[in-house]
């Protein structure tokens, strides 16, 4: 056995005695992930209906530096000790619940010792888990206390939601016969089975993290591609701390939305110029690090830069990317609408060549390419084809194989024939929803003043041209059935359309006199169809024409 590490066998209740003491879980680590109520309730009917020494693999930690004092690092297997806590808290406060009714003081006994230790300096008790994150840690200290909420952060979230399923739990199985069920129930868990692995130091760790995990199957990329940086920069002392805290960075941008973490990885790493799918991520950034085409410093250092605008982006949060190129605040204006747009639209693959645009462009040219970015991905949303198509496009791009004008020569390509397929997919999907209608919204403004007139609105604001008190709900609020009026005069307009039609004669806007063509007042589910199909049409020239020209109407 190599002298750096250490390797057995033990029963769970044998950890504290003869591994690890008290762990520290580093921020570095993803935090707790169990959201399914499947994984945990399986978690628990395994250890329940298993026989005893029921194996729950693998455990991995680094010893402290400091001997007895410190605490040793957990870097594999966090999430089984986390729930197994979780599920611990649980018993404690159920055994208390119900502590007149039983003789559970001795098991109160054993389980507070598998959570809490009696610290040998100052005699006072503290958590054998210890988060490095300041805000888990603590309402993690709260659960150890009795406390239940409220939660402020997603991985709090999830710990107050399993802790409260687990007590459910608990009380459904055993609130009829508490002590031997409850002592059954620990005994189980004392015997559960790992296999406890001891390191001397960090790089050794990331080593057998790799090799536990190498199929890349049971963890996500964004681990694996941690991982992997850790332990390529860990053959260098200096450089280790420094792509740590790039990577801390990033945990704290994305620590309360994980998937976006991951997201991000793949967009930044098509925005470099290479097409990959999630799946095959970590072997692609491992491969360009190992030919020495990226380095682990350098490419975290890009990671950590690039999410912060990534984000913003996401957001809509213009202000932010306005204070980096020092934006005016009509570009700020113009920029926000068309990201809001974007958000509305809901579609993942355009972000890589949007992050690309801005790093690389001129703010006049960011703005332009945006626009047509926009109008592209607006189209293939209603012309539906193969998201990897457009992203294969992108990253060939991003390489400089290919110039802007072939860029969009090529995106315009793929729904340039879609006119028929638009019409009949946006007729059918665009409803307009309250909660949801920013997107609505921007289409009809390119609409109505695509029909000339007045040229903007101060507060836009939509309006049915059927009233919702007047028509049905199936066809109430089609895309026919709605324009765009100013908000100040919105609240004046009368309900009943037939006293709207003089209002609309003197509109500035042409395409509120063009609304009286439909014949509203005679049959308003016709009109609203006929209206329907002439805006899909007419919006799909429009935006083809933003596509090519960037220009927005």
């Amino acid at each position: 056995m190599n002298n750096d590490i250490y390797a057995g066998s033990y029963l769970y209740s044998s950890i504290i005695d003869k591994v690890s003491t008290k762990h520290l879980i580093p921020t570095l680590q993803r935090p707790y992930v169990w959201t399914d109520k499947k994984q945990v309730k399986k978690f628990i009917e395994d250890i329940l209906t298993s026989n005893d020494y029921y194996f729950i693999g693998s455990l991995v930690f680094v010893l402290s530096s400091n001997g007895t004092v410190g605490r040793d690092e957990i870097i594999d297997g966090q999430q089984r000790m986390i729930t197994i806590s979780l599920i611990l808290i649980a018993i404690r406060d159920f055994i208390i619940k119900y502590k007149k009714e039983t003789k559970l003081d001795s098991i109160l006994r054993e389980v507070s010792s598998f959570l809490e230790f009696v610290d040998s300096y100052d005699l006072k008790k503290s958590p054998r888990i210890e988060f490095y994150d300041k805000r888990t840690n603590s309402f993690y200290i709260k659960l150890l206390k009795g406390e239940c909420g409220p939660s402020e952060t997603e991985t709090q979230k999830r710990m107050l939601d399993n802790y409260n399923y687990i007590y459910k739990e608990l009380t459904k199985k055993f609130s009829k016969n508490i002590d031997s069920g409850i002592t059954n129930f620990l005994n189980k868990i004392k015997t559960l089975k790992v296999i406890a692995i001891s390191c001397t130091n960090n790089s050794i760790a990331y080593e057998l993290f790799e090799s536990i995990n190498a199929t890349g199957m049971s963890l996500a990329s964004v681990d694996l591609i941690k991982n992997f940086l850790f332990k390529n920069a860990s053959k260098d002392k200096s450089l280790l701390p420094k792509v740590e805290n790039n990577w801390q960075k990033l945990e704290d941008i994305f620590a309360d939305n994980r998937a976006l973490f991951k997201t991000f990885l793949r967009h930044h790493w098509i925005s470099k110029g290479y097409y990959i799918s999630h799946s095959g991520l970590y072997s692609d950034v491992e491969d360009k690090c190992k030919n020495k085409i990226i380095t682990s410093l350098s490419y975290s250092n890009e990671l950590a830069e690039d999410a912060i605008i990534y984000v913003s982006i996401r957001n809509s949060n213009v202000e932010s990317l306005g204070k980096i190129q020092k934006w005016k605040r009509f570009d700020i204006k113009s920029v926000k609408e068309i990201l809001e747009f974007l958000s509305f639209l809901n579609v993942d693959q355009i972000y890589a060549p949007v992050l690309f645009f801005y790093k690389n462009e001129s703010k006049e040219n960011f703005k332009k390419f945006l626009n047509r970015l926009a109008a592209f991905q607006f189209l293939y949303k209603y012309v539906p084809g193969s998201p990897s198509s457009a992203e294969k496009i992108f990253a060939g791009f991003a390489t400089k194989s290919k110039n802007v004008n072939t860029l969009f020569q090529e995106l315009h390509s793929l729904v340039k024939n879609g006119h028929d397929e638009f019409v009949e997919n946006f007729s059918r999907k665009s409803i307009y929803k309250e909660s949801k209608s920013g997107d609505v919204q921007f289409i009809l403004e390119r609409y109505v003043f695509s029909k000339g007139g007045a040229k903007s609105f101060k507060e836009p604001t939509i309006e049915h041209i059927i009233s919702q008190s007047d028509g049905d709900d199936d066809c109430i609020h089609e895309i026919g059935n709605l324009t765009i009026f100013e908000l100040s005069e919105n609240s004046k307009l009368p309900t009943k359309f037939k006293d709207k039609i003089s209002i609309y004669k003197k509109s500035p806007y042409k395409e509120h006199q063009l609304i009286l063509k439909y014949d509203f007042d005679k049959n308003y589910k016709k009109a609203m169809k006929r209206r329907t199909e002439d805006i899909a049409s007419d919006v799909y020239y429009i935006f083809i024409n933003i596509l090519k020209t960037g220009k927005i109407i």
